[in-house]
C-alpha cells in the first residue's frame, strides 16, 4: 500500500496509539480478573446457589462445549466457563504463540475486537461474530497481505489438532507446543523471507477493504487460515451439507465453522460495518472524534476525550439504508440456487467485483 495515499495517516496513527493505550490490559485488569475468579469460587462453593442456579449462574448444556455463564454482581462482567476443555486451551495458547511472529498481530486483534463491539457485531447470541472468528479474520488478513506476515497455519501445525488430543494431557500439550514453537521459530528466521513493513494503520485500512465484500464472497468461498486461502465451498462435501451463511473454518477443528452463528441479516450488517469503516479510514480528511466514535465503545471514547458523537452519525438510519441499497445492487446479478446445499461455482467473479485486492493462492 502506498504510504502517501492517505494524507490523514498521521491522525489515524496517533488515534490508534491512543486507543491501544486505553484497551491494552493493565495491572488493574489483572486484579479485576482475580476478583472475578474469587467471586466465582465463592458462588459455586455454595450448594444452594448450585441447586437454584441463581441470577448469576446459567447453564447452557446444549452448546457444542457445555457452558456455565457466570455474571458478577459488581461491576457487571459476564464469563463463559467450561470444564476440562483442553482443545479450547490449546487454541488460546497457539494464538498467543503466534504473537511471537509479529507484535502487530496482537495490536490488530485488540483493535478489531474493540471495533466489532462498537459496531455491535461481536455477539454470536445475536447472530454476529464471536471473538475467535475475529481473531481468525486477522490471521487470514496477515496471511494474504503482500508480502505475507503470517504463514498458513498448516506450516505451524500440520494436522487437525482435535484428532491429536489423545493420551496423557501433559505429554499431548508438550508435543503440540514443541511442534508449534519449532515451526514458528523457523518462519521467523527464514533469511530470504520478504518482510512486510506496513504500519498498523495501513494494515487496518487494508483489513476493512479486504472484507468489505465478505457478504458476496461468503456465498461461494470459505475463509481458511489452515491453508491461508479462500477455499471454494463446493470443494468440501461437509461444507456443502451445512446451510451456513458465512464459513470461517476452525483451523484446529476442521472442517468445523467458527462463524456458524452468523445469520443472513447479520452477515449484511457485518459487511456494511466493514464497508463504512473502510470508507471512513480511506477518507482524504479524517476527524479524530469521528474515528473514535466508530472504532471504540462509548466508555472508551470518554476515556479518550472523544465526544461520542459526530454530525455524520446523526443520520445513521439514512446511512445504513444507503449501504443496504449498495448491497442490493451488488447482488442483483448474483446467481441463485434452488437448494441450500448446492452452491454455484461461479458465484464470485473477480473480474466483476472490486479489483483493488485479490486473494493469494
Amino acid at each position: 500500500m502506498d504510504r502517501g495515499f492517505f494524507p490523514s495517516s498521521y491522525i489515524l496513527d496517533s488515534t490508534l496509539r491512543q486507543i491501544l493505550a486505553s484497551i491494552k490490559p493493565l495491572e488493574a485488569d489483572r486484579v479485576r480478573r482475580n476478583n472475578v475468579i474469587n467471586e466465582f469460587i465463592a458462588v459455586v462453593g455454595c450448594v444452594e446457589s448450585l441447586r437454584g442456579r441463581g441470577h448469576n449462574l446459567q447453564l447452557i448444556p446444549n452448546a457444542r462445549v457445555p457452558l456455565l455463564i457466570f455474571q458478577t454482581s459488581h461491576p457487571f462482567i459476564s464469563c463463559d466457563i467450561s470444564i476440562s476443555n483442553l482443545l479450547g486451551q490449546i487454541k488460546s495458547k497457539i494464538l498467543l504463540w503466534i504473537t511471537e511472529i509479529d507484535e502487530r498481530f496482537r495490536d490488530m486483534v485488540l483493535l478489531i475486537k474493540e471495533w466489532a463491539k462498537a459496531q455491535h457485531i461481536n455477539d454470536p447470541k445475536t447472530g454476529t461474530l464471536n471473538s475467535y472468528s475475529l481473531c481468525l479474520l486477522v490471521i487470514f488478513h496477515f496471511q494474504t497481505c503482500t508480502p505475507p506476515i503470517l504463514p498458513p497455519l498448516k506450516d505451524i501445525y500440520a494436522g487437525n489438532i482435535v484428532n491429536d488430543l489423545t493420551g496423557m494431557r501433559s505429554v499431548v500439550e508438550r508435543r503440540i507446543q514443541d511442534t508449534c514453537t519449532a515451526n514458528i521459530r523457523r518462519f521467523r528466521f527464514i533469511g530470504f523471507r520478504q518482510v512486510n513493513r506496513s504500519s498498523l494503520s495501513e494494515l487496518l485500512i487494508s483489513f476493512f477493504e479486504k472484507f468489505s465484500t465478505i457478504d458476496v464472497r461468503a456465498a461461494g468461498y470459505a475463509i481458511c487460515t489452515y491453508t491461508g486461502q479462500w477455499e471454494p465451498i463446493m470443494s468440501h462435501d461437509k461444507w456443502m451439507q451445512k446451510p451456513y451463511k458465512l464459513f470461517i473454518e476452525d483451523p484446529f477443528e476442521q472442517p468445523e465453522n467458527s462463524a456458524r452463528a452468523v445469520g443472513t441479516n447479520q452477515l449484511i450488517e457485518i459487511s456494511e460495518a466493514f464497508q463504512r469503516t473502510y470508507h471512513l479510514l480511506s477518507s482524504a480528511s479524517l476527524d479524530r472524534n469521528f474515528l473514535i466514535a466508530n472504532l471504540v465503545r462509548p466508555n472508551i471514547s470518554s476515556m479518550l476525550g472523544g465526544t461520542g458523537h459526530h454530525p455524520q452519525l446523526a443520520n445513521s438510519a439514512t446511512t445504513q439504508n444507503q449501504h443496504r441499497m449498495q448491497h442490493n445492487l451488488r447482488l442483483e446479478n448474483r446467481p441463485t440456487s434452488s437448494t441450500t446445499v448446492q452452491r454455484p461455482a461461479g458465484v464470485y467473479s473477480p473480474a466483476r467485483r472490486v479489483q483493488r485486492w485479490r486473494p493469494s493462492n
